[in-house]
């Protein structure tokens, strides 16, 4: 997933979750095998493909809240985004 600079977006979020332990979602125009294999790693909430539809982000929204309110390990983390 490209960003501008040196880190692409899988980086990054690998470095936010270190850092946060904060659901990430992924918005990309990626979605070969190859990307999507290299997303899985990272233990995404939610990979949405580009064109986005306000439905999808919806619901992959959703679930990534669900599972911070459902998993003790990720509970902390509502604290910081303020559920």
């Amino acid at each position: 997933m490209a960003m501008a600079g040196k880190m692409d977006g899988i980086q990054a979020a690998e470095k936010i979750k270190a850092i946060a332990d904060t659901p990430v979602i992924y918005m990309t125009a990626y979605a070969d095998e190859k990307t999507l294999a290299q997303a899985k790693v990272s233990g995404p909430s939610g990979y949405v493909p580009k064109p986005v539809e306000k439905r999808q982000l919806h619901a992959a929204i959703e679930l990534a809240l669900h599972n911070i309110m459902s998993n003790p390990h990720l509970s902390s983390t509502s604290s910081v985004i303020d559920l």
